[in-house]
């Protein structure tokens, strides 16, 4: 009867173990974590939640239930403990998932800035930056800690004040090519969609048809933000467009780029005209599974702006000076960050 009776205890158990993980709303972060470490196995053999009890006698008794709703395995103490789940095997997840096994994890940005080669087509300078101490060209500009900057892409080809390249880019937290939480790790497997957000103003009456290059940094390079609180001349060990690492002056370079800033076209996404007001919302479902290009940002991704028509002239490597003015996490507004939509596989 002994026996008998804590088999009968041990079931009961379980299953107020496996029931009472209950799911909640999205979890997001404001550091860019999740709200609880992943220890997930996969089983090819189908999902178990198992648990071990011991009798008076010494000898253990082992309980298997098995749900066809996950493919994850797990151990599971008797004890009134709980685990934020949306299944019923009581396996950890790394966000507390819906119904339907997924939730939505805040990444924030850890590092931002802004690169530009931009040439003032009148004078000296660089028009990047609000009345500049130095007339230095805006390759030998860093822009550290800048709160917000234009950018912009003009191929020479109109009349413009302003001709050259400015773009965007961000650093989120990675590791071993895996965007992190502080809780470890987040395997690209189970993203099923993601969205980069930013606080930014688009003037929709001076563009029309606004996309978004997304490039790579290489990965072997890197890039210093800076402690300037705002654009400031490129100088000890600070970087630019011309300089990786500048040097104890504007125009010298410790360590140069190859090129430009190196980087590799990972796709073009859409900017929509809506999304709330400030907030430009980019769908990345267009750079294809995150498998492949999430390990490719670990050096940085790169945002830089694309428009195939403007006043009704067509050339699709022009954006005019001036309409999109983003906003980098120093600012008061929105800081950069990926939205990512887990789901359990």
């Amino acid at each position: 009867m002994t026996i008998r009776l804590a088999f009968a205890c041990s079931f009961v158990l379980v299953a107020l173990s496996a029931c009472s993980s209950e799911p909640s709303g999205d979890s997001s972060s404001d550091a860019g974590s999740a709200t609880a470490a992943t220890t997930t196995t996969t089983d090819a053999t189908g999902p178990t939640t198992t648990s071990e009890s011991t009798t008076d006698a010494g000898s253990t008794t082992t309980t298997t239930t098995s749900t066809p709703t996950t493919s994850t395995s797990s151990s599971a103490t008797t004890d009134d403990s709980t685990t934020e789940t949306g299944a019923t095997t009581g396996e950890p997840f790394l966000c507390a998932v819906e119904p339907d096994g997924c939730c939505v994890i805040t990444i924030e940005v850890e590092a931002d800035t802004f690169f530009s080669d931009a040439v003032d087509g009148i004078g000296g300078g660089c028009p990047v930056v609000q009345d500049p101490n130095e007339q230095i060209d805006c390759e030998h500009w860093s822009f550290g800690k800048a709160q917000a900057a234009r950018l912009f892409k003009d191929n020479g080809l109109f009349d413009s004040a302003v001709e050259g390249t400015s773009l965007m880019a961000l650093r989120f937290p990675m590791q071993d090519g895996a965007l992190l939480s502080e809780d470890g790790p987040i395997p690209s497997e189970v993203i099923v969609a993601s969205r980069l957000e930013l606080a930014a103003q688009i003037d929709w009456e001076k563009i029309s048809d606004l996309q978004f290059s997304i490039h790579a940094l290489d990965p072997d390079e890197s890039w210093q933000e800076g402690d300037a609180l705002d654009a400031t001349p490129c100088i000890d060990g600070l970087s630019s467009w011309a300089c990786a690492e500048c040097g104890p002056s504007p125009e010298q370079c410790i360590t140069p780029w190859a090129s430009m800033p190196p980087m590799t076209s990972l796709g073009v996404v859409a900017a929509p005209d809506s999304g709330g007001p400030g907030v430009l919302a980019l769908d990345l479902a267009a750079l294809g599974e995150p498998s492949s290009w999430v390990p490719a940002i670990t050096s940085g991704l790169v945002l830089a702006p694309s428009s195939s028509t403007y006043e009704g002239m067509a050339n699709e490597e022009w954006v005019p000076f001036g309409p999109i003015v983003v906003e980098a996490r120093e600012s008061q507004s929105l800081k950069p960050r990926l939205h990512l939509t887990l789901c359990q596989p």
